[in-house]
């Protein structure tokens, strides 16, 4: 999107789940040698919720639900993700309560309009990884 309006503010709403499976150190990289700033706000829920959606509602008498164990649905540890934007000479931070979305958000605004990528890290509740839904 960036490339194609290069005038625009872009800003990529994604799930952390999404981020870790996507190519994101290579784009990250791209972003910063060809001076393309963007934001990107990451929901993270500690997990791959998608996925576990995706086994009860395939597999409702399958082995993960009736045992409440979703194997590979959990991302914890969870990575800096504020730390990877840094390293490409971007802004980056985590927001940890409500009230400082907005302020996190302008922030983020702020470094790409100084031509920065940012990263917005919106730490949600956890999805209950090996449990219940």
């Amino acid at each position: 999107m960036k490339a194609a309006a290069p005038q625009c503010t872009v800003i990529n709403l994604i799930g952390d789940g999404s981020f870790n499976y996507n190519p994101v150190l290579a784009a990250f990289g791209a972003c910063q040698e060809h001076a393309m700033p963007l934001l990107i706000v990451l929901f993270n829920n500690s997990g791959y919720l998608s996925q576990k959606s995706g086994v009860t509602h395939h597999y409702p008498e399958g082995y993960a639900v009736k045992a409440n164990h979703f194997a590979g649905t959990s991302i914890t540890p969870a990575p800096d993700y504020a730390a990877i934007a840094r390293a490409f000479g971007g802004h980056g931070e985590k927001v940890e309560h409500p009230d400082n979305v907005r302020s996190a958000l302008q922030r983020g605004l702020q470094a790409v309009a100084r031509g920065q990528l940012a990263l917005v890290d919106m730490a949600l509740e956890p999805t209950n990884q090996g449990g219940e839904m």
